[in-house]
């Protein structure tokens, strides 16, 4: 059972028995039996004070409940005093004085005051669970839907009491039934508190979640368990673990169960891939980084605290600040401010953005009234309906840096991923929103509790705690066994100047020479290698050579295995039919399901008179001939009116129509006017599923026509006033909001037109960082990027997460590369074809020159550069050979500069950790033919000589060169040279210059 042994639990229990015969059975009273305060007249004038009109100032709660309340009869005081007592009973953070001071501070408000009675009142001392800071923050939201759930109670039958109070499961429907997700800590109270032998004693959904995920294997694994609701799949659990852990074993205080689930959430992860990582020491660990967050906080409070903050609305200085907000968002780079007119700054320069609505709504975000959840509904609420960006990073980092005792600032790409890892059972979504943040709160609560020996002063040294435990988690996932990205450093990563987390990695079993082969393209292992390296050292590869070789299937499969197409499930509108009836399809939003609310299209009430914000009115709503009880509520805008589902059409609505299904709905008048009757009737809805092309990748056939960047990045049109985009620039704008995921450009002939007219911005923009310009409208432009509006910026800097590869055909239709071009890219020839062999079946694999399978390609692909420190941790034997070709051409004026050491240095050190110290003869002799070869191009009297000399020295680097004679070539071993594809390309250019006159590397 589940029912919790130790002292003073089973005053808990009795007490929660006291409500269960006085609120759920007779309707009496827990403090004063006979003078009944547990019925609907005090109920529903205890919701017309608290419920209909909240206090949204912001004095305590016991401030506002006071005013509340004030002119209340006493049983509706004395309700409030025992809901209060009732509430309290479940947590032990908070004292039993303290406990009793809250709900006798409300009973002294009547005029014949009541008391906590003797045998009562120690239970407050006891308490069951830590349920964290949100059950004290958020009391008024958890006494609201105590009164709503009183609400319903009330209205049922006593035929149905009896049963709900003797069959757990159908209690726990009926609790479910009311409210929304943010009210979870208070549901799983009263579960357990009613039925402590059923309910485990968890108030949080998300230990529910993560002690359910922990033990899944034991009830038939995660898919059985996710068939069943958390409280069912617990209760099978226990059952399984009685026989090993005994009866009423606790999933807290029993240690060997709750090492399973309550290690430290992260912690236990990394140190299973990464043992020499034993935590995380505050604040010494990430001194530095938290140093960094304290003055952004600092200024916040400074800028923007309270009393400054409502000074400049009482002044109405909205302007100011917009300046102030703008200045505390730079203050950090957590914030993605690249682009600010599409980053998370995004709200302050939309073309709907107006100061003095924002300053107010920013106000009520920071300093209003209610939990962070729940201002932050408020604020979402207001960026909705104005026409914003809905986001999480913009105000959850001010939440943070004003409240950091409370507030989590939530960065999305790496809070989704710290909640994949810790299995919290749920997702963030792409739009901020209360219910949300909510339960992220309860998981970030949870694990300051679970690093309590570190430390943590508040919510931003967990901030700094998840950061670098879930990017740490995923680097090292990422180099087992293998370390292409650059090797381990000494601990974490701060997130100061740091990227999102990357994503989630394939399985294990993935491969990308599996992949490849499994399309029919049977590319040597070496190539697909040489490739994926060659993306990783510098984001720009020339695949040249004969067509009909696979060069734009190898560019298009990489990317397709690491940006795949997506599998998308789509619902068929239902085909209209006859509405001569005045009916109206309308189809299911998750919220319907979620807060039990159905909205009325506007055209079915169209004629009827409504008051907005007035109180709910009672409805029947009409399904297959049986009438359903429901309350009617209007928005205070008059524009929105909804009907509440009541238990039994929400248990009708439930089985029988789902998320994305379609309902028909028709208005019918009734007597008296202006009443009316609503009827639903399902419809049948066909659902399929669409494969959508991968948003991460673009691939552009170049035209001969192309001379300027026009085709790649669009163009201001000022006859329209519009901003006419393209495809890349929509793939440019999505890789700077999802700086984490790799995506691919393909330029299909890429010098089917001359590559420096219509690319030269960008070669300019990847070497230098540079931003390229788009437009200089006088009017901000928009475009629509991932089914949201976005604001084309006046200049765009090319994400280091963009991978660019050009193919190239060489025939008289086309033009030759520039040395700028070829100098900036590593180029890769595809001119091996093996007829004996075609179509025999795959090639045998060479093996050795491999990435290992497990290797997570996009993990590698970081974009990040070559740098002189490349050159630095260069082995010093590869440096002498490196200089000692560059003094080799330097005799002939055709050397090269620092990037292309830094270059090949940085393609050695991937190869050397991806597959092995010993990949680094072949690394430089690739190295050879794809970065020093190709800007080789020329007549014979310019290039004779130096291929000669480059030839020896590929053949045999330490012997001494000679003149050329044929006797000398013939002399020469090419069977054992020391760079074989360096010689072989260097002797078939030397041929062709000495037979035709003039040479290129490209042919």
């Amino acid at each position: 059972m589940a029912r919790v042994t130790r002292p003073g639990a089973d005053l808990v229990y009795n007490a929660a028995e006291r409500f269960r015969q006085a609120a759920l059975v007779s309707g009496d009273s827990m403090f004063t039996p006979g003078r009944p305060v547990w019925a609907s007249t005090p109920l529903d004038e205890l919701h017309r004070r608290f419920v209909l009109q909240p206090d949204l100032s912001g004095d305590s709660f016991e401030m506002k409940l006071a005013r509340q309340l004030d002119g209340a009869d006493d049983a509706t005081i004395q309700l409030m005093g025992e809901m209060l007592f009732f509430h309290q009973l479940i947590t032990r953070k908070v004292s039993g004085q303290k406990k009793r001071e809250i709900a006798s501070g409300v009973l002294d408000l009547m005029t014949r005051p009541a008391s906590i009675p003797p045998d009562l009142a120690p239970a407050l001392d006891a308490g069951l669970i830590s349920p964290g800071t949100l059950f004290n923050t958020g009391r008024d939201r958890l006494i609201r839907f105590l009164i709503e759930w009183m609400r319903s109670w009330r209205e049922l039958q006593a035929d149905q009491v009896a049963l709900l109070l003797t069959d757990p499961w159908a209690f726990r429907e009926q609790v479910c039934s009311v409210g929304n997700d943010s009210v979870w800590l208070q549901r799983n109270a009263v579960l357990h508190l009613l039925f402590p032998d059923t309910f485990e004693r968890m108030a949080s959904r998300s230990h529910k979640a993560m002690a359910t995920a922990a033990f899944a294997d034991r009830i038939g694994g995660p898919e059985a368990a996710a068939a069943l609701d958390q409280d069912r799949s617990l209760w099978q659990i226990r059952t399984v673990l009685t026989p090993e852990f005994g009866e009423g074993f606790d999933f807290y205080d029993t240690p060997a169960v709750a090492r399973v689930w309550r290690a430290p959430l992260l912690l236990d992860r990394v140190q299973a891939v990464y043992p020499g990582w034993d935590g995380f020491s505050f604040p010494a660990y990430l001194k530095s980084e938290r140093d960094y967050k304290d003055k952004a906080r600092v200024l916040a409070e400074s800028l923007l605290g309270r009393v400054v903050f409502k000074g400049l609305l009482d002044q109405g200085a909205h302007e100011e600040v917009v300046t102030r907000v703008n200045k505390v968002a730079q203050a950090t780079n957590l914030l993605w401010l690249q682009v600010p007119k599409d980053g998370d700054l995004a709200i302050l320069n939309h073309a709907k953005f107006e100061a003095s609505a924002f300053a107010t709504a920013f106000f009520d975000l920071l300093h209003g009234e209610g939990t962070g959840p729940e201002r932050l509904e408020r604020f979402s609420a207001y960026t909705t309906a104005q026409g914003l960006p809905t986001k999480w990073a913009f105000p959850t980092y001010f939440l943070m840096l004003l409240h950091p005792e409370t507030d989590f600032f939530a960065k999305p790409d790496v809070t989704k991923r710290f909640l994949e890892l810790v299995g919290a059972g749920f997702k963030l979504g792409t739009k901020a929103a209360g219910d949300l943040y909510a339960r992220l709160l309860e998981v970030v609560e949870s694990l300051k509790d679970d690093l309590a020996e570190f430390g943590p002063r508040d919510l931003i040294d967990i901030q700094g705690y998840v950061w670098a435990a879930v990017w740490e988690y995923d680097k090292l996932i990422k180099k087992q066994p293998t370390e292409l990205d650059g090797g381990h450093t000494d601990g974490p990563p701060t997130d100061v100047a740091a990227p999102d987390a990357p994503p989630p990695p394939p399985p294990p079993d993935a491969s990308i020479y599996a992949h490849l082969a499994a399309a029919g393209y049977h590319f040597p292992d070496w190539l697909i290698t040489d490739y994926l390296l060659s993306l990783a050292t510098k984001p720009f590869v020339i695949l040249s050579g004969i067509s009909g070789t696979g060069k734009t299937k190898m560019a298009q499969l990489v990317a397709a295995f690491v940006a795949p197409d997506q599998e998308v499930e789509t619902v068929a509108p239902p085909v209209p039919g006859d509405a001569s009836d005045g009916s109206v399809p309308v189809e299911v939003r998750k919220s319907a399901h979620a807060h039990r609310r159905l909205t009325i299209p506007s055209q079915l009430v169209q004629g009827f008179a409504f008051v907005p914000g007035s109180a709910p009115e009672d409805l029947e709503v009409l399904v297959t001939g049986e009438a359903y009880p429901a309350r009617l509520y209007v928005h205070p805008s008059g524009h929105n009116v909804q009907i509440h589902m009541k238990p039994d059409l929400y248990t009708w609505f439930t089985a029988n129509v789902a998320v994305g299904d379609y309902i028909r709905m028709r208005v019918v008048p009734i007597d008296p006017a202006p009443g009316f009757q609503l009827e639903l009737e399902t419809m049948a809805v066909e659902r399929r599923t669409e494969s959508r092309p991968s948003e991460q990748v673009a691939f552009l056939s170049v035209r001969p026509d192309w001379t300027d960047n026009r085709a790649l990045l669009g163009y201001y049109n000022p006859l329209t006033e519009t901003y006419a985009a393209t495809e890349l620039l929509r793939l440019l704008l999505r890789a700077h909001a999802h700086p984490a995921e790799p995506h691919f450009v393909v330029l299909d002939e890429m010098n089917l037109a001359k590559v420096e007219y219509y690319f030269s911005d960008f070669l300019s923009a990847m070497e230098s960082g540079t931003e390229m310009v788009l437009h200089d409208a006088p009017e901000d432009l928009y475009l629509d990027v991932e089914d949201a509006s976005v604001i084309v910026p006046r200049r765009l800097a090319v994400p280091p997460n963009v991978f660019f590869t050009g193919t190239v055909n060489v025939d008289e239709t086309t033009y030759a590369f520039s040395p700028k071009v070829l100098d900036r890219a590593n180029t890769i020839e595809f001119n091996e074809v093996h007829l004996a062999n075609y179509g025999v079946g795959a090639p045998p694999s060479d093996g050795w020159f491999r990435l290992p399978e497990d290797t997570v390609v996009a993990g590698h692909l970081e974009g990040s550069g070559a740098s002189p420190t490349d050159w630095q941790q260069l082995p010093d034997e590869f440096k002498e050979r490196l200089r000692a070709l560059h003094a080799l051409l330097e005799l002939h004026h055709l050397h090269f500069g620092y990037r292309v050491a830094n270059e090949v240095a940085k393609y050695l050190g991937l190869a050397a950790r991806a597959v092995g110290p010993d990949a680094l003869e072949m690394a430089f002799d690739l190295q050879i033919l794809q970065k020093v070869l190709p800007k080789l191009a020329g007549n014979r009297g310019k290039l004779e000589r130096p291929l000669w000399d480059l030839l020896q020295w590929c053949v045999d680097p330490s012997a001494d060169l000679q003149l050329f004679t044929g006797a000398a070539l013939a002399s020469l071993e090419m069977h054992s040279a020391a760079y074989p594809r360096s010689a072989a390309k260097l002797k078939r250019m030397l041929t062709t210059v000495q037979t035709v006159g003039f040479v290129s590397f490209v042919e």
